[in-house]
């Protein structure tokens, strides 16, 4: 039996989409050497 916990829960709940625009207009993986933000959230 596997337990899915309550911040995997929540994380499922974000808008990619959104997640994305905002990334943009805040230029929040300008420079990333990586990891960009989406996998950074999601880690």
């Amino acid at each position: 039996m596997s337990t899915i916990t309550l911040f995997a829960q929540i994380i499922k709940k974000i808008d990619r989409s959104v997640f994305k625009k905002l990334v943009e207009k805040h230029h929040s993986d300008k420079e990333n050497k990586g990891f960009d933000s989406w996998t950074h959230f999601r880690r």
